[in-house]
């Protein structure tokens, strides 16, 4: 399995990509963070692999932030419908129970049997 298997969504938050690898990743779930006064990383890439995802088929969510500069995970996070967005990606990795908060985390069923053993932020990055 590769490395990109393993994820259901992408949240890149100020970030770019090579679009010319854009296919690779077209069919997954993405939602695209930016500032347009970033001055680290250049708005245009977010902007260009976005365009490149939609051309190879893809169908990314994009959100710029105006007037905000390196920095856009904070407003990211905030977004309306961000956890009800990332948590109705499937995968297999983690599913909500009750809830948003880290601390209402399980793991997902594993063939077929529940997991209620609670999940923790450690737990979820591994």
């Amino acid at each position: 399995m590769s490395r990109l298997a393993r994820f259901a969504p992408a949240m890149p938050a100020c970030g770019a990509g090579d679009p010319s690898r854009a296919a690779s990743v077209a069919k997954m779930a993405i939602w695209a963070f930016h500032e347009d006064k970033d001055g680290v990383v250049p708005v245009a890439g977010s902007r260009e692999m976005v365009e490149a995802l939609k051309k190879a088929g893809g169908s990314p969510k994009y959100s710029e932030f105006p007037g905000v500069g390196h920095g856009s995970w904070g407003p990211a996070y905030d977004s309306k419908g961000l956890c009800e967005w990332l948590f109705a990606q499937k995968r297999g990795g983690l599913v909500p129970a009750g809830g948003c908060g880290w601390g209402r985390l399980t793991r997902a069923p594993a063939q077929g049997r529940e997991s209620n053993r609670p999940m923790t932020p450690v737990d979820a990055a591994a």
